[in-house]
C-alpha cells in the first residue's frame, strides 16, 4: 500500500515518455507552420528528427498512414517482427496481425482519425518465430496544420515483460505486508498534521490498537501519556521542523495501560515538488531489553541487601552535588557512618544476625532523611549521605537525634538483645579544589576522630579543632596527599634511633624512622599521615617503600665497611599478609642484603587486639616462622599495653621485646611501674627473649633499667633520630649504656651525639644519607619517636 501503485506505473509511463514528446513537438509543427509546401518539408525534417529519436528506443514504434500502411518502423519493432524496417515498410499492418485482431486494430485507426483520446489495447504480431506476441499497444493521431489527421502513431511493449513486472510488484507488495504484519516493530505513517494515516497490523501487538483504531489519531497521543513529558515536547519539535529523527526512546502506556518502552525513528515525506506530506516511520518495543538494562543498572548501582546505593554511584551522585552547589552557591554536608564493633556481632552471632541489623539501621536512616537526601551504603558497616542544601546547625540536629535512636535501638534475635552505636564524620560541600574522593577521605576521616573520641557520636570536620594541627581532618588530608607524592617520587627519607645495648657489642642496632617534608622543607608529624595511610589502603605501599629504602642503605653501609642493625616498623595490614612476604622475600633477593641485619618490629596493640585489624594467629605466627628462616628477626613493641600480652610471649616467635614507655618514663618514682617492669624482664629472660626500654631520658631511668637487667636502652638520653646511617653507625659502634653513666662516659657520648649533628643535620635541605640503589618501596613507621 505504501507507494506500491506508483511504482507499478511507473516503468509504463517513463517507457512512452520521450516518444510521446517526439510526437506532441510534430503535431506543434503542423499547427504553426503556415503553407502546405512548406509544411509539407517541414513535416519530412520532422519526420526524419522523430525517426532518429525512437529508432534506438526500446518502445516498438509505427507511423501508418488512415489506410493502414506501414511509412515508418524502428530497430525494436522489426526484430520482434523478423523484418527490416525496409521489408515492412508500405505493407499493411493488417498483415503483421492475427486475424481476430484486425478488426479493433482498423476500429482503432479511425478513432485516432476522428481524434478521439488514445486507449490502451492488446495486439497480437506475428513474431520472427511464427508464432504470436501479445503486446499492450496505443495508437494516437497525428494532426495536421490544418487539423486534418493523416497519419497514426503506433506504440507497443511486449505483454510479456510486463507480466513479469506484475508478478514481481504483486511479489514485492506481498512480502512487504508480510514483514509489516509479522515483524515486531510497527510501521506508521502520519499527514502533515501529525495524523496516522497508516499503521502496520503490529500495532496492535506493542500498543494495544488495532490499525482502524489509530486511523486518523495524532500519533502525539498514542504514543505519550504525558504531553508535557520532556521526550514527547523534544518529539514534537522534530515534527514541526520537519526534521527526521532516530532513536527517541521513552515509557508510554499501552491502550491498558501497561508500561512499553518504546524507540522511535521517522523521516519526513516530500512529493516531487518539495510539498511537505508527513512523516513515516518505525516504532520499535524495546520494554524487554530496557528493564534487563535498568535491572543491570540496579544491579551495579545499588546494595543489594539494603537496597540502598553502593560506593560507585554514590560518588557520582556526590560530584553531581558538589557541581550544583558550587552553581547555586548552596552549601550541603557530606556524613560518612560507621556501626561501633559491629564485627564483634557478626563474629559473636552470625551474619544472618548482622545483616539484620544492617537492614534495620537502613529503615532508620530512610526515615531520618530527607526525600531529597542520598543515602548509600559503601560497604560493610559503613553508609554515608548526602544533605542538600542544609545548614550545619540543623544536620548536626538531625545527626544526634539519628544517633540517640540507633543507640535505643535492640534488635531480638533469638532471644537476645543485640545493640550498635554509631560513628559519623560530617563535612560541608562544597569546598576549594575537593571532588567527591576528597570529601569521601575527609568524612571517613571525620568518622575515625569520632571513634578516638570515644564512639557513639558526631564529628564535624572544621579547620580548627581544638586539638591541635594533628586533629584537623584537613591537615590529615593534606598530610596522606603528601605521602602519596613522595611515595611516588621516591622523596622521603628514614632517621636512624640508636638502641643502645647493656653490654658492648661490635654491631649497633638502630630503629629506622621515616619522616616527610612539606614542600618548604618542614617535617611532617607522623600523626597526619600514618593513621590516613591505613585507613586509606596505602599503609602496605609505604611499609614496602621503608624496608626497600632500609635494604638499599644496609647494601650501602657495606660499601662503606661498616655494620649496623636495623629495626622497622611493619603495620598490623602487613603483618600476616603473605603477598607482603613474598615482596620482602623478592626485595632481598634483588638488593643482596643480609637478612641477619634486619628486625621487623610489631605493635602490640594495633596488630593483636585491634578487631578491625586483627588477622588469625596462626597466620600472623606462620609469617613470622617464614621470614625467620630466611634470616630475619622479630620485635613485640609496645609490650605491656594489651590485655593479654604473656599469652603472645608463648604463642609468636619474637626474639625482642620492646617495654612500653609509659612504664619506663617514671620506674624511678612509681613502684608499681618498677615491679610490672621487673615481672616482665623476668619472663622475657626465661624465654630467652632479649628486652628493650623504650622513653630513657635521663641517667637515673639508665641506671634503673640497668639494676633490672634489661638488654637494651631506647631514648633521647642516648640519641635522637638523625638521618645519616653511616654517621650514627660510627658513633655508636662498640657503645654501651654505662657510657652514659659515668661523668666521663657521659661526655663521651654527648659528644659522640654532637659529632653525629654536625656531619648530618636534621635539616631536610642538609641531610645526606647513605648511597642507596634504586627506587624504595613501602613501610609503616612510629608515630611517636
Amino acid at each position: 500500500t505504501l507507494g506500491s501503485e506508483i511504482f507499478m506505473t511507473t516503468d509504463i509511463l517513463m517507457l512512452g515518455f520521450a516518444v510521446g514528446v517526439a510526437l506532441a513537438f510534430i503535431a506543434y509543427l503542423f499547427r504553426v507552420w503556415p503553407g502546405r509546401r512548406e509544411g509539407a518539408a517541414s513535416l519530412s525534417q520532422t519526420e526524419t528528427s522523430f525517426k532518429k529519436m525512437v529508432q534506438e528506443s526500446e518502445m516498438m514504434t509505427m507511423l501508418v498512414s488512415r489506410e493502414g500502411l506501414v511509412r515508418f518502423m524502428n530497430k525494436r519493432f522489426g526484430d520482434m517482427l523478423g523484418a527490416t524496417p525496409d521489408a515492412v515498410r508500405m505493407t499493411n499492418i493488417s498483415g503483421h496481425l492475427h486475424p481476430q485482431d484486425i478488426p479493433p486494430l482498423r476500429q482503432a485507426l479511425d478513432d485516432a482519425m476522428a481524434g478521439v483520446p488514445p486507449r490502451e489495447m492488446t495486439l497480437r504480431f506475428k513474431s520472427a518465430h511464427g508464432d504470436f506476441v501479445a503486446t499492450l499497444t496505443k495508437i494516437s493521431g497525428l494532426v495536421e496544420a490544418d487539423g486534418r489527421v493523416v497519419q497514426a502513431v503506433v506504440q507497443a511493449v511486449d505483454a510479456r515483460a510486463n507480466t513479469g513486472l506484475q508478478i514481481a510488484l504483486t511479489q514485492s507488495k506481498q512480502r512487504f505486508e508480510d514483514f509489516a504484519a509479522n515483524s515486531a516493530d510497527w510501521l506508521w505513517e502520519v499527514n502533515e498534521r501529525g495524523r496516522i494515516t497508516y499503521a502496520s497490523p503490529s500495532v496492535r501487538q506493542v500498543m494495544g490498537y488495532t490499525p482502524d483504531d489509530v486511523a486518523g489519531m495524532p500519533l502525539i497521543d498514542l504514543l505519550f501519556d504525558d504531553v508535557e513529558d520532556t521526550v514527547c515536547e523534544l518529539f514534537a519539535a522534530r515534527l514541526a521542523r520537519k526534521e527526521p529523527f532516530r532513536d527517541l526512546s521513552f515509557w508510554g502506556k499501552t491502550k491498558l495501560g501497561e508500561r512499553v518502552f518504546i524507540e522511535l525513528a521517522g523521516v519526513p515525506v516530500f512529493d516531487e515538488r518539495k510539498i511537505f506530506l508527513g512523516f513515516r516511520g518505525v516504532a520499535s518495543d524495546c520494554t524487554a531489553s530496557q528493564e534487563d538494562r535498568e535491572n543491570m543498572f540496579r544491579l551495579a548501582t545499588t546494595d543489594h541487601l539494603t537496597g540502598l546505593l553502593n560506593r560507585p554511584r554514590f560518588k557520582e551522585e556526590l560530584e553531581r552535588a558538589v557541581t550544583l552547589a558550587k552553581r547555586h552557591s548552596t552549601e550541603g554536608m557530606v556524613l560518612l557512618i560507621d556501626l561501633d564493633r559491629f564485627k564483634e556481632i557478626n563474629d559473636t552471632h552470625g551474619h544472618e544476625a548482622g545483616d539484620e541489623i544492617l537492614v534495620a539501621i537502613t529503615g532508620m536512616l530512610r526515615e531520618s532523611v530527607r526525600s531529597t537526601d542520598v543515602l548509600a551504603r559503601l560497604g560493610g558497616d559503613e553508609f554515608a549521605i548526602i544533605m542538600h542544601n542544609i545548614p550545619e546547625n540543623e544536620a548536626r540536629a538531625k545527626i544526634e537525634k539519628l544517633i540517640e535512636r540507633i543507640a535505643r535501638y535492640a534488635l531480638d534475635y533469638k532471644g537476645m538483645k543485640l545493640t550498635v552505636t554509631m560513628s559519623v564524620g560530617m563535612v560541608p560541600y562544597p569546598q576549594e579544589d575537593r571532588g567527591a574522593d576528597d570529601l569521601l577521605m575527609a568524612s571517613e576521616l571525620a568518622m575515625y576522630r569520632a571513634k578516638d573520641m570515644g564512639r557513639n557520636r558526631l564529628f564535624m570536620d572544621t579547620e580548627d579543632t581544638g586539638g591541635g594541627t594533628k586533629d584537623s581532618v584537613r591537615a590529615q588530608l593534606k598530610g596522606v596527599e603528601r605521602l602519596r607524592q613522595c611515595l611516588d617520587s621516591n622523596d622521603f627519607q628514614l632517621y636512624y634511633q640508636p638502641i643502645v645495648p647493656g653490654r658492648a657489642e661490635e654491631v649497633p642496632l638502630f630503629e629506622c624512622l621515616l619522616r616527610i617534608f612539606d614542600e618548604e622543607g618542614r617535617m611532617l608529624s607522623p600523626a597526619l599521615y600514618i593513621d590516613a595511610a591505613e585507613h586509606f589502603g596505602i599503609i602496605q605501599r609505604l611499609d614496602l617503600a621503608v624496608v626497600r629504602r632500609a635494604f638499599e642503605t644496609q647494601v650501602g653501609l657495606k660499601q662503606q665497611k661498616l655494620t649496623a642493625d636495623f629495626s622497622v616498623n611493619l603495620s598490623c595490614r602487613s603483618l600476616g599478609d603473605k603477598v607482603f612476604m613474598e615482596q620482602v622475600k623478592k626485595l632481598v633477593k634483588e638488593i643482596k642484603v643480609d637478612p641477619a641485619r634486619i628486625i621487623f618490629e610489631v605493635t602490640e596493640t594495633m596488630a593483636l587486639h585491634d578487631p578491625a585489624q586483627m588477622r588469625d594467629i596462626d597466620d600472623i605466627k606462620d609469617f613470622m616462622v617464614e621470614l625467620k628462616a630466611f634470616g630475619f628477626r622479630f620485635a613485640l613493641d609496645d609490650f605491656g599495653t594489651g590485655f593479654t600480652s604473656f599469652k603472645y610471649l608463648k604463642v609468636l616467635p619474637v626474639d625482642l621485646v620492646k617495654i612500653d614507655g609509659e612504664y619506663i618514663k617514671d620506674l624511678v618514682d612509681v613502684p608499681e611501674d618498677r615491679m610490672f617492669v621487673e615481672s616482665m624482664v623476668s619472663l622475657c629472660r626465661g624465654l630467652g627473649i632479649l628486652t628493650v626500654a623504650e622513653f630513657v631520658e635521663n641517667e637515673a631511668v639508665t641506671r634503673a633499667i640497668l639494676e633490672l637487667g634489661i638488654d637494651y636502652g631506647q631514648g633521647w638520653h642516648f640519641g635522637k633520630p638523625l638521618p645519616d646511617a653511616g654517621a650514627q653507625t660510627q658513633a655508636f659502634t662498640a657503645r654501651r649504656m654505662q657510657d652514659w653513666l659515668t661523668e666521663e662516659g657521659a661526655a663521651r657520648g654527648v659528644e659522640a651525639v654532637k659529632g653525629v649533628s654536625k656531619k648530618a643535620p636534621a635539616s631536610k635541605a642538609k641531610a645526606k644519607p647513605v648511597k642507596v640503589a634504586k627506587k624504595p618501596a613501602a613501610k609503616r613507621p612510629k608515630a611517636t619517636a
